[in-house]
């Protein structure tokens, strides 16, 4: 019998830590709501605590129970305040301010390739970025040091690796708080740094503006980073800038290296776990250290020290990620279990785990990765065949008998043939479990559902192993004699290779993949609600498949036709039942819900400025469900990722876009443009005469993906019109003819109406564009206007400015745009002013009378 079924109501009493860790995962989710105190959960404690002393023995039973969740709850009370307590609030800003600090560096320091380097404009002094964690000790106030305490993430633009944990340092750099999101849709990256105790950011400009100012010899981990720089240097020497960054990745857990694209295609291909070190990594370190003792011809005793000391070291080098630290919990009961010869309970050994990495960091309990990981782990133990029956069991036995018969005389290309299959049948069933669990949790964290992940990892599982193990016997053989990593290395390399290319190819298949809007956050808690609930329904009832049950008979059997798992198939419990419905109508339902955009009230236009830092990109919808996209880029994004743009689209029940004007050949007004086409059906490219027929590599880059897609072009100019979102939009600029200018005098400038009110996108003209603009006709005052060229002061503000009287201006640019300056220049006129860089995306609504709203994300979130 399958993981359908299983009854946790027979097994409760036998892994009485599942429930225990329910009740903690539960308490720490209340009090993250709740907030209600220590005081509180304290005395809830201590009432349970007196229930299950005297209570009666059912009501003793569940406070036993109970009393985890005030235990969870404190915990996770009593980080917050000491996080709160230690949090440097007094010395941060919203933006960076320059600061000099003496601290603590508290882990290893990455390294990573600068993305920017020979780009122009965009150019980094250095080719590489360290990264560190430090504990803040002292910070410059004035002239004299005054001691703080916190922890901060360093950032320095250059190579400064060598700095180890236990280095005291001072740091001069620009100090800023955690950035909140900016963008409707985003995630919130502040959770992700309080879980580890962050509290602020560090920028460093230059490598010597970090200052060694002592060392700690003794601290436990200069040997581990030391041991994880060596396997990092020897990994990328010896395999290269192809398969070296995946590499490191999948051996030690390091993904800077890895490029976005290729991040981008393990998510579609549902094989993002290859960077993340999980318990798959630490099962294959096990076989190989298990293999090596075996080689060594330990005795058993001493094999399972070996096994639990290379544990133990793998999960020091690869960063002590909690879903390594589950692995490693798991390797060490299961060990300590054979030891004592006692049956392992695999539930109630993740349960375990899951409770030590709870009261370790009550902040997991929220972690996507740790939710995937215990979830993936969950399915495959539920889902690995238990005995059910006595019937199901006495034919589970007479068709094994059977089978062994007819194995005896069958053909031995039959016998491996079958072997084969019954092997990639199980295989397969364990993929397709576990992505129908996780797929819910997926699409709502990473907006993608992969179907074709069921295939691709069952591909890409055995090439893994191949290439796990040679990669660690690169970096041991390194560590002996660095010739003799060659071997490993190239069967490292090859393997690699051959995993690219199948998640490649897995990525290219029609249909694999899509993008998608998340789900409701209510809609995917219910299913994992109706998932849990199944398994109470009790299994009395059984629906027996009469065909099914009919054709696995003797003869089918005896002729080696089926194998003996279909038996159970035929089968089915009542929580089988009941879980295959149940995904069966939430996937589809999920489905609509996501993809159905929001609809705006009659005669209402909607622009929002979504906040790309120094870019643009302004999302056009109206009262037809039609959205529209006028450019889509930000400085400094040479990966063409399309990040913050599609969030902001996909939180509106977007997957369809009418058309993307690209105003003009700038790069920060179109580089995203890639990343869009890959995510969003585009009906159309918009652009001004002859845009893409300019030189440089980001409109080659541009150009391919166009093609790739096969999404028509269609060029505008002065007087064309058209219709969108029910409304007519003019085009003001540029003339058919380009102007002598630069491409900012030939941007693509569009005025739409709405009530009477216009709303005016002119890209970043400039002169002498705007001095050709200017002499049309004046617009209606009382309209919105987005400020040429990001808000520059030297874009003749003033006169355009007069010419447009707008009421409202928006500012979409990065910190230069901050400057009073910028809205000096822009009220001259009376007008309000509103910067996507001070108060995130800025949404404005004109509606049918030509009342005209504008609200920002920050101040008053949508």
């Amino acid at each position: 019998m399958g993981p359908l079924g299983f009854q946790p109501s027979a097994a409760a009493h036998r892994q009485p830590l599942v429930l225990f860790a329910i009740a903690t995962a539960v308490g720490i989710a209340i009090d993250s709501i709740l907030d209600p105190g220590g005081g509180v959960w304290v005395l809830a404690f201590a009432v349970l605590a007196l229930v299950s002393w005297f209570g009666p023995p059912p009501i003793r039973t569940i406070a036993v129970v109970a009393l985890f969740l005030p235990l969870g709850a404190v915990r996770r009370s009593h980080q917050e305040s000491r996080y709160e307590s230690d949090s440097p609030w007094q010395w941060l800003d919203a933006v960076e301010t320059p600061a000099i600090v003496d601290g603590v560096i508290a882990g290893a320091a990455t390294l990573r390739r600068q993305r920017f380097v020979g780009w122009g404009d965009e150019r980094a002094e250095s080719q590489w970025q360290t990264q560190f964690e430090m504990s803040l000790e002292r910070i410059r106030d004035r002239q004299v040091f005054r001691s703080i305490r916190g922890r901060v993430v360093v950032t320095i633009e250059g190579r400064r690796d060598e700095l180890q944990p236990g280095d005291r340092v001072r740091v001069f750099g620009q100090l800023s708080r955690l950035r909140a999101p900016s963008n409707p849709g985003e995630n919130d990256l502040r959770a992700f740094d309080r879980r580890r105790g962050i509290h602020a950011r560090l920028s460093v400009q230059q490598e010597e503006q970090v200052v060694v100012l002592g060392a700690n010899r003794l601290h436990p981990g200069r040997v581990i980073a030391s041991m994880a720089r060596s396997a990092r240097e020897r990994l990328l020497r010896h395999l290269g800038d192809t398969t070296g960054p995946l590499a490191v990745a999948l051996v030690i857990g390091q993904r800077s290296f890895v490029t976005p694209a290729a991040r981008q295609r393990l998510l579609e291909t549902g094989t993002a776990h290859l960077l993340s070190v999980s318990g798959l990594h630490l099962a294959i370190i096990v076989l190989i250290a298990k293999g090596f003792g075996t080689l060594l011809r330990l005795p058993k005793g001493w094999q399972l020290v070996w096994i639990v000391a290379v544990s133990g070291l793998y999960v020091a080098i690869t960063g002590g990620r909690p879903p390594v630290v589950r692995a490693a919990i798991l390797v060490g009961m299961l060990t300590l279990a054979f030891v004592l010869r006692r049956p392992a309970q695999t539930l109630n050994t993740l349960a375990l785990a899951a409770l030590v990495l709870m009261f370790w960091n009550p902040e997991n309990v929220f972690s996507i990765g740790v939710q995937l990981s215990f979830l993936a782990v969950a399915t495959l133990v539920i889902g690995t065949p238990h005995q059910g029956s006595r019937k199901d069991q006495f034919e589970a036995q007479q068709a094994q008998r059977f089978e062994a018969l007819v194995d005896s005389s069958r053909q031995r290309w039959r016998s491996i043939a079958r072997t084969s299959g019954h092997w990639l049948g199980r295989a397969i069933w364990y993929s397709g479990c576990v992505t129908a669990i996780t797929t819910p949790l997926v699409w709502y964290q990473f907006h993608v559902v992969s179907p074709i992940s069921v295939v691709t990892n069952v591909i890409v599982a055995p090439i893994m192993f191949v290439a796990l193990a040679a990669g660690v016997a690169t970096v041991v053989a390194g560590w002996v004699a660095d010739p003799l990593a060659i071997i490993p290395a190239a069967i490292c390399h090859a393997s690699l290779s051959l995993i690219d290319a199948s998640i490649e190819a897995a990525a290219s298949v029609p249909g694999g993949h899509h993008w998608l809007p998340s789900p409701p956050t209510w809609f995917v808690a219910l299913f994992y609600f109706g998932i849990v609930a199944s398994f109470v329904i009790p299994n009395a009832f059984r629906w027996r498949l009469p065909t099914l049950r009919k054709w696995i008979s003797t003869e089918n059997i005896s002729t080696g036709t089926i194998s003996t798992s279909l038996l159970s198939a035929g089968n089915l419990s009542a929580g089988t039942i009941t879980r295959i419905v149940w995904i069966t109508v939430w996937l589809p339902t999920a489905w609509w819900m996501a993809t159905t955009p929001t609809k705006l009230p009659p005669g209402t236009l909607e622009a929002t400025f979504i906040d790309v830092g120094h870019g643009t990109s302004v999302v056009i919808r109206g009262s037809r469900d039609e959205a529209w996209l006028y450019d889509c880029g930000r400085l400094g994004n040479t990966d063409g990722s399309s990040r913050g743009i599609d969030e902001t689209l996909w939180s509106m029940g977007l997957t369809r876009i009418e058309g993307v004007f690209l105003s003009h050949a700038d790069a920060d007004h179109f580089n995203s443009l890639p990343d869009i086409l890959r995510r969003f059906r585009v009906q159309q490219i918009l652009t001004p005469p002859g845009m893409l027929e300019r030189p440089g590599r980001s409109l080659t880059a541009a150009r391919e993906a166009i093609t790739a897609a096969g999404v028509p072009v269609t060029e505008l100019a002065d007087g064309d019109t058209m219709e969108i979102t029910g409304e007519t939009i003019e085009v003001l600029h540029p003339p058919w003819q380009r102007l002598l200018g630069n491409d900012n005098a030939n941007s693509l400038v569009l005025r739409i109406d709405a009530g009477g009110i216009p709303l005016l996108l002119p890209g970043d003209l400039e002169p002498p564009g705007t001095e050709v603009l200017i002499r049309k006709p004046r617009l209606p005052p009382g309209g919105v206007l987005m400020a040429p060229h990001h808000g520059s002061l030297t874009m003749d503000a003033e006169s355009i400015l007069h010419w447009s009287r707008p009421r409202e201006t928006i500012v979409s640019g990065g910190q230069r745009a901050r400057k009073p300056e910028v809205s000096d220049v822009l009220t001259v006129t009376g007008s309000g002013v509103h910067v996507t860089a001070e108060v995130g995306a800025i949404r404005v609504r004109i509606d049918r009378s030509g009342v005209v709203e504008v609200r920002s994300w920050r101040d008053s979130p949508w």
